[in-house]
């Protein structure tokens, strides 16, 4: 479980973007739908605001994945 720790809050996201999705597929009525993707939305924001960083200290920060430095000579 703890591989997935650094994906928290992505997976958080995925899973409220599908059932913020879901609501549209099964709709009641217009407004029902409407106002079941608004509070999926907001419900989906506020999970992935509260799920934790895996890494709040930034101590492994090299170990993350990211972008290859530019070389010296790069003009961009």
């Amino acid at each position: 479980m703890t591989s997935l720790k650094p994906y928290a809050k992505a997976i958080v996201a995925v899973v409220g973007a599908i059932v913020t999705g879901l609501t549209q597929v099964f709709p009641d009525s217009p407004d029902v739908s409407r106002w079941c993707a608004f509070v999926m939305s907001v419900l989906t924001v506020a999970a992935v605001y509260l799920t934790p960083n895996a890494d709040p200290t930034g101590t492994h920060q090299a170990e993350s994945t990211q972008p290859p430095a530019a070389p010296e000579n790069f003009v961009g």
